[in-house]
């Protein structure tokens, strides 16, 4: 399940839930060299993280947000 993919709504970030259940920042923008993925088990650690591209003045879609909090009342 996609939350977020680049380019769409203006998006800077790629965020799904990956085959191993957990939370994934693709190719996260926030670290230039090397390009590295963010994986967190809780959709709660990646609204945090998404927080910070934020901070940095990245662009995160609102309706990430908005899907990942329905993850964390669902438990997730």
């Amino acid at each position: 399940m996609s939350f977020a993919r680049f380019g769409c709504g203006g998006s800077d970030v790629y965020v799904f839930l990956n085959t191993d259940h957990e939370y994934e920042c693709c190719v996260c923008p926030m670290y230039e060299r090397p390009r590295r993925s963010v994986c967190v088990p809780r959709a709660v650690d990646m609204i945090r993280h998404l927080e910070e591209h934020q901070a940095a003045g990245h662009c995160v879609p609102a309706d990430t947000f908005a899907a990942l909090l329905e993850e964390t009342e669902r438990g997730a």
